[in-house]
């Protein structure tokens, strides 16, 4: 078995043969890693952005929290998780989360 030069994408490395195939295949599952985990981040500072944009003066979570449950409490009945969603742009599993929360907390919307 001679050595081999593979081309990594950080530059060029000699490896033997099995070795060389295996270390360029964890190399390319690293960067696949790296790519998903900068793509996650980067829809999360979008998401938070985006909240602040639509909730100017919320600066943290328990007044992004406060601010919701305000809301909620200033309808007759209690929002649809649909109203959730569009009104605070959270995923459906997030908007009835909420929703059950505050069910189970026995808050309830204010009679008008």
């Amino acid at each position: 078995m001679s050595a081999q030069i593979i081309a990594f994408p950080g530059g060029q490395r000699f490896v033997s043969p099995p070795r060389a195939r295996l270390a360029y295949d964890l190399d390319l599952e690293v960067d696949k890693l790296a790519e998903l985990v900068a793509a996650r981040a980067i829809e999360k500072r979008q998401k938070a952005e985006a909240f602040q944009v639509n909730n100017p003066g919320a600066h943290g979570t328990i007044d992004a929290v406060l601010r919701i449950v305000a809301w909620a409490m200033s309808h007759r009945q209690l929002p649809s998780a649909h109203a959730f969603m569009e009104r605070w742009g959270m995923s459906r599993a997030t908007a009835y989360r909420y929703r059950a929360r505050l069910t189970n907390s026995g808050l309830t919307p204010r009679s008008h």
